[in-house]
């Protein structure tokens, strides 16, 4: 049973991951797309009620920031008092039921919360959810953390990453590997500046005995190994990529696996209507609220984000058979890549998304350590000098 359940949890992190892609800005062609047919959703036709009930309080609901596939996940309030509620699928996958899947789904995260709520940076979770006086048995919540989602562009404080650390470093001592950590928005930022934990859908908790202690060391390594990585992107001034070890092969392999079936998953979408362009998530109409950015859109950071992406600017990059890395580098840094891994990051970006060039320019060390870990001032500085150069280019087109 345990090493099913295992199996069951390790197929679905690797196979049917949510798509996390940091993107602030919704694209116009999202208004084209079409709902999502009810085989893509895990409540099908239905919606999350409008009040639950949990611990003998009605909680009533306010907005629904999830509903995909797997399940939908809203928010609800009761006075001062919010919750986060996630419905399991109980939508058919064609001829096949899946209502056991909800439950067996939202028992374990519940199972999880009682397991954690002891640690200070998880919330409360609740073991039983109810509607219209009814057992809602494919539902699990948990209290709201006040915060927001980790994001590319936070400057989170210096031993943030330590303290997430020490949580998962608790976690594993308690034979659990949370499994999830390569999504972003499964971290949060409390209003306080802490790290805390959210969503434990697919974590586990197996013993250690042969072979599943095995398993279970391979999915803890990997929860390290996705913490350095979100370390050494957040804060590179701090946590150098040089220093961490390199994507262990379980990783490597799995990506050879899931890195397609995305692609067609993604294409299915767009088939159906339900995506636009590459099938990426903000293409949908419903883009879910993790996908979005909540503020901070006046921040200097965000603004030279938009600066890079913008038309103007990749006109003038792309101008006279140039390339958009090479040029927005030079403008970035003023000088050419000094040594072999700021080569190779420059080489590596010349054929990815706008979106990833833009943000990997941004997030590399050379530039968080030319900006002095991005102050405002520095980048207010940079904007002017990329504006300043972007007026230069439009007055000589014009005079051509």
């Amino acid at each position: 049973m345990v090493l099913r359940d295992s199996l069951k949890t390790i197929l679905m992190a690797h196979f049917c991951p949510h798509e996390f892609a940091a993107d602030i800005s919704m694209p116009a062609e999202h208004s084209k797309s079409k709902p999502r047919p009810k085989l893509f959703l895990a409540l099908g036709e239905k919606q999350p009620p409008d009040e639950i009930q949990i611990d003998g309080q009605t909680f009533q609901h306010e907005r629904t920031i999830k509903h995909d596939s797997w399940a939908a996940t809203a928010f609800y309030v009761q006075e001062k008092n919010r919750v986060v509620c996630k419905f399991n699928r109980v939508q058919p996958i064609l001829f096949l039921p899946a209502g056991w899947l909800g439950r067996w789904l939202a028992r374990r995260e519940s199972a999880m919360y009682r397991r954690l709520g002891d640690l200070p940076n998880i919330a409360n979770g609740y073991d039983q959810v109810f509607a219209d006086g009814q057992l809602l048995r494919n539902a699990a919540a948990h209290d709201f953390i006040e915060g927001h989602p980790l994001s590319w562009h936070d400057r989170v404080r210096d031993d943030f990453f330590e303290r997430l650390r020490d949580t998962l470093l608790e976690l594993h001592r308690r034979g659990i590997a949370y499994v999830d950590l390569n999504k972003w928005e499964n971290i949060i930022v409390d209003d306080a500046g802490n790290p805390c934990l959210i969503d434990f859908q697919i974590s586990v908790k197996l013993p250690r005995i042969w072979p599943l202690s095995t398993v279970l060391k391979i999915l803890q390594n990997s929860d390290l190994y996705h913490l350095s990585k979100h370390a050494s992107r957040i804060r590179p001034d701090l946590y150098n990529p040089e220093h961490f070890a390199g994507r262990p092969w379980w990783i490597r392999a799995h990506r050879k696996i899931a890195n397609p079936f995305r692609a067609f998953r993604r294409r299915v979408l767009v088939l159906f209507g339900v995506r636009k362009g590459k099938g990426k998530p903000q293409s949908e109409q419903f883009v879910e609220e993790g996908l979005r950015e909540t503020g901070g859109k006046s921040t200097a950071i965000i603004r030279l984000y938009e600066l890079l992406k913008s038309r103007r600017y990749v006109e003038y990059a792309t101008g006279s058979d140039r390339n958009f890395i090479d040029v927005a580098w030079f403008d970035l840094l003023n000088r050419e890549p000094e040594n072999q891994p700021e080569k190779n990051l420059v080489l590596s970006l010349k054929e990815q998304p706008r979106h990833d060039q833009v943000i990997w320019l941004l997030k590399s060390p050379a530039f968080f350590a030319n900006c002095k870990g991005w102050e405002d001032p520095m980048i207010e500085q940079k904007i002017r000098m990329i504006e300043n150069r972007l007026s230069a280019y439009e007055e000589k087109c014009r005079a051509a």
